[in-house]
C-alpha cells in the first residue's frame, strides 16, 4: 500500500514521488466502508519516464520536382523508456497547417 485515504476519503489523487527512470510501476486500487472492501481494480502499468529528447533535424537525403527523400536519426536520449513509434507532419506546400504524413516504427521508408 502506497496510500490509504482513511483520514481523508474525499482525496482523489496521489502523486508518487522518487521513481526509478526506466521501470514500469503497476497500480490498482480498492474502496472499503464499513462492510469491507471493494474488489481490486484493474491494474494500471504506468512506465517512469520522459519525452524523448536530443534529436536531429531532418535531413534531406535528395530532392527532385516530384519527390524528397527525408531521413531522420533516433534521438539520443528516449526518456527512460523505449521509442515505441513516430510520426512525420508536413504543411501544404503554402505555410498551411501541418497533416501527419507518415507514422509508425523507427524503420526507413520511402513514400
Amino acid at each position: 500500500m502506497i496510500y490509504d485515504g482513511s483520514t481523508n476519503p474525499n482525496v482523489l489523487a496521489y502523486t508518487h514521488s522518487h521513481l526509478t527512470t526506466g521501470l514500469i510501476y503497476r497500480y490498482w486500487f480498492q474502496f472499503l466502508n464499513f462492510n469491507g472492501a471493494s474488489p481490486l481494480s484493474d491494474p494500471v502499468d504506468i512506465p517512469a519516464c520522459e519525452a524523448p529528447t536530443g534529436f536531429e533535424s531532418l535531413t534531406v537525403k535528395s530532392t527532385s520536382v516530384s519527390q524528397t527523400v527525408i531521413v531522420w536519426r533516433q534521438p539520443t536520449d528516449a526518456g527512460g523508456c523505449s521509442i515505441t513509434s513516430y510520426t512525420l507532419e508536413k504543411d501544404d506546400g503554402q505555410n498551411g497547417e501541418f497533416n501527419i504524413l507518415l507514422g509508425g516504427t523507427l524503420s526507413p521508408s520511402t513514400f
